[in-house]
């Protein structure tokens, strides 16, 4: 009996070979982020984090001229899909008794620092030479 698969399935299983063979797809890497997607109680986080995934992708599918400033966009959008997802997944949203607005706003604010601060780097400190601090400005 041959099996039919939908264009979902086929997708799912071609992301996994190619992370198998070491090529990762834009879509495969934003499925760690999938879950902000779907937040019914925060309509503006979910829709912020839409648009940065819609976003990675097309930064993915685009030609650049430079491989370093597209690196430093794709990790801009890296840094804030991350912070959102440690709240989620930390249950702060409910915790610090924020506005979506200002989680948002707050996000906004450090992404150009996650990075750093994930390094345990103060703000006041000059970050070392390295491909993960190109989305500081």
């Amino acid at each position: 009996m041959v099996q039919v698969q939908n264009n979902s399935q086929m997708k799912d299983r071609n992301d996994a070979i190619m992370m198998k063979k070491g090529h990762m797809t834009p879509e495969a890497y934003l499925k760690n982020y999938s879950e902000l997607c779907y937040l019914q109680e925060f309509p503006l986080i979910k829709q912020v984090c839409t648009e940065l995934q819609t976003r990675f992708k097309e930064i993915c599918y685009t030609e650049y001229d430079n491989v370093l400033q597209q690196m430093a966009d794709l990790l801009e959008i890296d840094a804030q899909l991350q912070m959102f997802l440690d709240f989620f997944r930390h249950d702060f949203f409910k915790e610090i008794e924020l506005a979506e607005e200002e989680i948002v706003e707050m996000i906004k604010k450090d992404k150009n620092v996650y990075y750093r601060q994930m390094a345990g780097i103060g703000t006041n400190q000059k970050a070392p030479h390295g491909l993960i601090y190109l989305s500081e400005k």
